[in-house]
Formats: structure tokens, sequence, C-alpha cells
């Protein structure tokens, strides 16, 4: 079941208006909360739109939302929403990773390409032949998509390491988005 990609106001009026979206046909949800709210609704038929029963915002701004889809009465998935009705996951791509060793001191850099709901970027080592790695030797804040990031690290001691880069994200998720190999 997947998210629908916008979230759009029905109606104009100056106390808010009606949420609505269309989910893809069959697999959608059987019911949409939007969370923090006891506002549950079913979609309309088999055509896979709903509509919220309350209004939202006013007729200058909608707020930022999550819909939780529920299947059978149980929550299966969240989706989270910008103010302009766009799917916010959060996301963050880079390019041009690159690790280079001089005097002892590793620089990992990259150029952000999108940061959406990014809290930190974290850099972890480890000695190749070790197992374990040395996690958050290094940690930068997201300054904006379009970013050049050197962030520099002094290993304990000379030799080949592995170095991954990984993205926080303010849900409290992880993941690995670049990965490479330095002597020192």
């Amino acid at each position: 079941m997947d998210c629908t990609a916008t979230v759009k106001r029905t109606g104009n009026s100056p106390n808010g208006d009606h949420l609505t979206a269309k989910f893809n046909v069959p697999d959608f949800p059987d019911e949409v909360n939007i969370k923090g709210t006891t506002d549950t609704q079913g979609l309309r038929g088999n055509s896979g739109v709903w509509i919220s029963g309350n209004k939202y915002g006013t007729k200058d701004h909608t707020p930022a939302v999550t819909l939780v889809l529920l299947k059978g009465g149980v929550a299966v998935k969240e989706c989270p929403y910008d103010e302009d009705g766009n799917l916010n996951i959060p996301t963050a791509t880079i390019t041009n990773f690159a690790l280079t060793s001089a005097n002892g001191t590793v620089t990992a850099s990259w150029l952000s390409v999108k940061e959406i709901g990014l809290a930190l970027y974290i850099i972890d080592r480890k000695l190749q032949g070790v197992a374990s790695w040395d996690l958050a030797v290094q940690i930068a804040f997201p300054q904006g998509s379009g970013s050049q990031y050197d962030i520099t690290d002094t290993p304990p001691t000379s030799g080949i390491f592995d170095y991954q880069l990984r993205a926080q994200f303010g849900n409290g998720t992880e993941k690995v988005i670049a990965s490479g190999t330095v002597t020192v």
C-alpha cells in the first residue's frame, strides 16, 4: 500500500477546508486517520478517494499533516505531508562522496543533493580486518540541499580504514548513504 503523492484542500472556506487524497485502486486503505486527531474516515466506495471529516488550516494555509493508513482497523503506514500537501518522506541524497588522507587526517567530502527531514550526518570508521565499527567518530548538521561538506577525522593509528556515512532522520530512522576506503 503506497502513500498518495499529494493531499489537497477542497473548498475555500476562511475557517479551513476538508483535505482530500486519491489512493491507487485496488491497493488502498480501508480508512485514513489524521495523526494526532480523532478524524478517521473511510474511503468513498471503491474509488480510492478519501475526504477528511473535519476542516483544517485557513484559506491561505494548509497545515503539515501525517495520514495514518488503516487496514482492518490496524495502522499499516504513516504518510507525512508538508504545508504544500506534498509527500514528505525523509530523504538524504548526496553525490561526489570522497575520502582523502593527508598527514594522518582523513577528510570525508560530499555534496548534498536533497535533505528532507534530516537531523544529522554521522561518520563511522573501522580498521580493515576488524569486525566492529567506531560509531559516530564525527557528525555534521544538515546545511540544506546543495551544500558542500568536508569533515575531518584523525584515526588512532595508520592503516587501511573503511568509512561509512549515515543519515539520521528526525523520525529516528537511519540509513547508510555512502561508504569508501582510505589508507592513512
